[in-house]
């Protein structure tokens, strides 16, 4: 396991300081311990951000600088590259015949989306913007641990259901990783879409940095039986419940309801504000859990999971595939003393529906206010395995609708994202400005996201690459099933209102 580390090189912003930084990057990778062909991957992935940054970030003749920094820890290795200068044109960086990439003939971003695990954009304003690049350590996977027992099944009846026993539902240990694995690929095969789950020593290490709070159930022979867990990517405030799973010969014996009351245990103890979850549409039994365990309904994210994603004896022979639809759940732990909320108007009656059923006092605000003058922050990220991006403003600048729009561009045009979403601020006066430059650009309501941005609750809304077949959405919740009629006439609004192509 390599040793952690942080350092950072700044260079001006000319072409001599490129082979610097490759000896900087090469450097790096070799104490991440990446084997190639990955190592050479990455270098040249963020070279090729730093090339981005020379060529285009600053006014030709402008003197600049760009900043290098490289992470290593448990997990693999993460590069940011910083510029105080232009945003990113994708128009002009994201084709090979009008801007060569200077590592690859592909073209820029294309090559960085390829390279690499995860990819964030961060906007910052006045600061400038900056480029995130996370490859995670190759290890090895629980592949070479199964046996015939592991092979999922479609049927659950085929597995011989377990003797009666005892279950201890406990913390995650290190020594759990394999049987959690093992675990996942009983019920999904190789089709879930957390690759993490597959790498034991991932879990581990992911569990180390808090990023992932496991809770495990154990058998009398000490074997993993289900796995439930709090994902906190960034260690937030709010934390997603998943990877859940009990193994076919386990189940009907609460597991997953244990399990759940450790996970709501856990949240405590950390203090996080709240847990969401999300729920497939494919079928109904994960919104039945949720709805059991009183998790309140707060959207609904269309084509949210990918179209490959097999659920062993749920699935119609011949069924269409498409990108899963997603309840989105939401629970206090620590809830704030109120929410405040400036609902754009258009949206005002669904998101008091929406904050009745969460139970929490809103200080409601009707005034609009212009954006102020100078640069707002947005944060954008892409996550390879979902083909989606997240468009986060965390401060609102008259720049920031045209912020989005290129995010958007750059989201959908280069790195191919299938579904990118759109987080607005409920509690800046300045975030319902936004909203008709955002429909313009073809978004519409996905819910609200309590306390998903650091000064509060987050407008969600979505816009997709595909058409969707509502026939294969199956919602059990009434107001879910509203809110979903909602949002598809609010879908249908907005493309109405899109230009016809030309």
């Amino acid at each position: 396991m390599p040793a952690p580390f942080h350092g950072e090189l700044t260079l001006p912003n000319q072409a001599e300081a490129l082979p610097i930084a490759r000896t900087y990057l090469t450097h790096l990778a070799a104490l991440a311990a990446l084997p190639e062909p990955e190592a050479a991957a990455v270098v040249d992935a963020a070279l090729e951000a730093c090339a981005n940054v020379v060529d285009h970030a600053y006014e030709p003749g402008e003197d600049g600088i760009f900043t290098v920094v490289g992470g290593v820890d448990a997990t693999g290795l993460t590069v940011a590259v910083r510029d105080q200068g232009m945003p990113i044109d994708a128009e002009r960086v994201g084709s090979p015949d009008q801007s060569p990439a200077r590592v690859s003939a592909s073209g820029g971003l294309g090559l960085i989306r390829r390279s690499v695990d995860h990819a964030e954009w961060i906007r910052r304003g006045r600061e400038g913007k900056e480029l995130r690049l996370v490859k995670r350590l190759p290890s090895e996977s629980v592949h070479g641990h199964l046996d015939a027992a592991d092979e999922p099944v479609d049927d659950e009846e085929e597995v011989p259901l377990a003797p009666e026993q005892e279950y201890a539902v406990r913390r995650f240990e290190p020594a759990d990783a394999i049987g959690v694995s093992r675990c996942i690929y009983r019920v999904y095969g190789n089709t879930y879409m957390h690759e993490a789950c597959y790498y034991p020593d991932r879990l581990v290490a992911l569990n180390e940095t808090g990023e992932l709070a496991s809770i495990v159930a154990v058998d009398a022979a000490g074997e993993v039986a289900g796995h439930y867990a709090l994902e906190r990517p960034g260690l937030t405030r709010v934390a997603e419940r998943g990877m859940a799973v009990v193994s076919p010969a386990h189940r009907g014996r609460d597991l997953m309801g244990r399990m759940r009351t450790a996970i709501e245990d856990e949240a405590r103890e950390l203090g996080l504000t709240g847990v969401y979850s999300v729920a497939v549409t494919k079928h109904t039994f994960s919104q039945r859990v949720n709805e059991a365990f009183g998790s309140d309904v707060c959207g609904v994210i269309l084509g949210g999971g990918p179209a490959d994603q097999v659920f062993k004896g749920l699935e119609e022979e011949g069924e269409k595939p498409q990108r899963v639809t997603w309840v989105q759940y939401f629970t206090y732990v620590h809830p704030p003393e109120e929410a405040l909320v400036h609902a754009p108007a258009r949206h005002r009656a669904i998101v008091e529906r929406i904050y009745s059923g969460l139970g929490l006092p809103v200080e409601w605000h009707d005034e609009m206010e212009a954006p102020t003058l100078g640069n707002g922050q947005v944060d954008v990220t892409y996550n390879l395995g979902l083909d989606t991006g997240t468009i986060k403003v965390l401060q609102v600048g008259d720049d920031t609708a045209a912020e989005i729009r290129r995010a958007a561009d750059d989201l959908f045009g280069v790195t191919g994202a299938e579904v990118v979403h759109l987080w607005l601020p409920l509690a800046d006066p300045a975030g319902p400005a936004l909203l008709e430059a955002a429909e313009a650009d073809g978004f519409f309501f996905l819910g609200v996201g309590p306390s998903f941005l650091p000064d509060g609750d987050a407008l969600c809304l979505q816009r997709l690459a595909f058409d969707l077949d509502f026939d294969y959405v199956e919602i059990a919740n009434p107001f879910a099933r509203e809110l979903l009629d909602y949002i598809r006439a609010d879908r249908d609004r907005v493309q109405a209102a899109q230009p016809a192509a030309t």
